[in-house]
């Protein structure tokens, strides 16, 4: 029996330019803001393919992305267990993409509705495996850097984009693919380092979308965002020592490392000691002092620790630590 008119033009479509991942766990607040913000998108919703992944969500979710999926042609809803953080719902995600592209939004922020025609665009032109978008803090967030100047190629040693490691920008999936690239599954906090890293360091040509609001990263009324969680910082720490054993990897001992490595430091290795509850817990605060020692003798070079702020400002820091043994 031949195949039918509708059949035979699926057969021949061209895959999508953009596959747009979404991990969805309990933001069903929020849902109507971040897939609403694709469905409004100006590149033509044949070049955009949508995919949501439930990860076990127990307020709603799940039956509202199963309505918007019969509305929505270009969405595909997946529904799984709940892992624990957002990297085994992007991982699903990413293995059900045929998109040139690939673009990780979260679900409780939102794209500038011109976002992936112009980092698509960029991207096509100058042959990006990464093309950065401006993104604008919100609801109380601040973004994590402030992207001013739209470039065709940059390198993370000659720009701020390795201040910010987060999934949220586009991809060339084929580059993905070709390096292997997967979120760390199982963490709450920080499962994007190891990719976005590793990606950075990796790709051939890296742009920046600065001119245009691309990315909306939202802050939540009730303090919920993964990054305002409650964690283990120790084990953090020690995490953060196998992502800075992969970074050292890829970069040699020198100048480039320690611009990386200034990062690192003020994001991940001096950032746990502002957490809360360590104002009235002593015994807390050595023992992340303990665990973060390690990562001082090893990464901080007397380069790194002039970028970082005067040891007073970093209690009760790693920096100290440095300048007693050095």
């Amino acid at each position: 029996m031949p195949a039918s008119d509708d059949t035979a033009a699926a057969d021949t479509a061209p895959p999508p330019t953009v596959s747009v991942v979404i991990p969805v766990h309990n933001t069903r607040p929020y849902l109507d803001r971040s897939l609403g913000s694709v469905f409004a998108q100006t590149l033509d919703q044949r070049r955009i393919q949508v995919i949501a992944v439930d990860d076990g969500s127990t307020d709603g979710s799940a039956r509202y992305l199963a309505e918007r999926a019969r509305h929505h042609p270009n969405l595909t809803v997946v529904h799984q267990p709940a892992s624990g953080g957002a990297g085994r719902p992007r991982n699903v995600g990413l293995a059900h993409a045929t998109g040139d592209y690939l673009f990780f939004l979260d679900s409780d922020d939102h794209l500038g509705t011109e976002a992936l025609a112009r980092l698509t665009r960029m991207a096509l032109t100058h042959g990006s495996d990464i093309v950065y978008g401006r993104i604008v803090g919100a609801d109380g967030r601040a973004a994590p850097v402030d992207l001013r100047t739209t470039a065709a190629a940059v390198t993370p040693f000659d720009s701020p984009v390795y201040w910010t490691l987060a999934a949220y920008k586009l991809f060339r999936r084929s580059f993905v693919e070709h390096h292997r690239l997967r979120f760390t599954e199982g963490r709450l906090l920080a499962e994007d380092l190891p990719f976005g890293i590793t990606a950075l360091l990796r790709a051939e040509t890296v742009s920046v979308v600065a001119d245009y609001d691309c990315y909306y990263l939202h802050g939540r009324p009730d303090d919920s965002n993964a990054s305002r969680q409650d964690t283990d910082w120790c084990e953090y720490l020690d995490y953060i020592g196998g992502v800075l054993a992969g970074v050292a990897a890829e970069v040699p001992p020198g100048p480039h490392r320690d611009t990386l490595m200034v990062r690192h430091f003020h994001g991940e290795i001096l950032m746990p000691f502002a957490a809360p509850y360590l104002a009235r817990d002593t015994a807390g605060r050595r023992a992340m002092a303990a665990a973060a020692r390690p990562l001082v003798d090893r990464y901080l070079t007397d380069r790194v620790l002039a970028a970082l702020p005067p040891a007073s400002a970093c209690a009760p820091t790693a920096c100290a630590a440095h300048s007693t043994t050095n």
